[in-house]
């Protein structure tokens, strides 16, 4: 009895530290998103892509902002990807970083039509996220993104 308790114990205190570690950690120095699938229409014959795929890349010392993003002009027309770039002011990167920073694990495992992963890189390493829809304050960080790309 004593033996099951403490292995119950060892595994509580060891799970709760991984699910509060930091998603985006102090010390990241950039991130790359990608995103697929969603409930999008099914792009015009002749499309390079699908409406709902979109890449970010993010490096915190340039505070460039890069995406990659499939659109057309008519909802109706041929979809291509579109980049872009922006050197992103104080206030949007603070809003952005702010954002990322506020990720959490999920606290169940979820499912979505849309897939996601984020790659979040430090001095040390790269930490992949392939669930990056589920991350609670996903759409924030979302949200930070298509704001400082406008």
């Amino acid at each position: 009895m004593r033996m099951c308790l403490a292995v119950v114990l060892t595994c509580a205190a060891g799970c709760a530290a991984d699910s509060t570690s930091a998603v985006f950690p102090p010390g990241a120095t950039s991130f790359e998103l990608d995103q697929a699938g969603g409930l999008s229409p099914t792009p015009a014959a002749g499309s390079t892509c699908t409406p709902a795929n979109e890449s970010y890349t993010y490096v915190l010392a340039t505070k460039v902002l890069s995406s990659n993003v499939c659109s057309s002009p008519t909802a109706d027309g041929v979809y291509a990807f579109v980049a872009a770039q922006a050197t992103l002011s104080d206030a949007a990167a603070g809003q952005l970083v702010a954002a990322l920073g506020a990720l959490e694990p999920p606290p169940q495992p979820c499912g979505s039509d849309l897939t996601a992963t984020l790659v979040v890189t430090v001095p040390s390493r790269e930490t992949t996220y392939d669930a990056a829809e589920c991350l609670v304050g996903f759409d924030d960080v979302v949200d930070a993104i298509h704001t400082a790309m406008q």
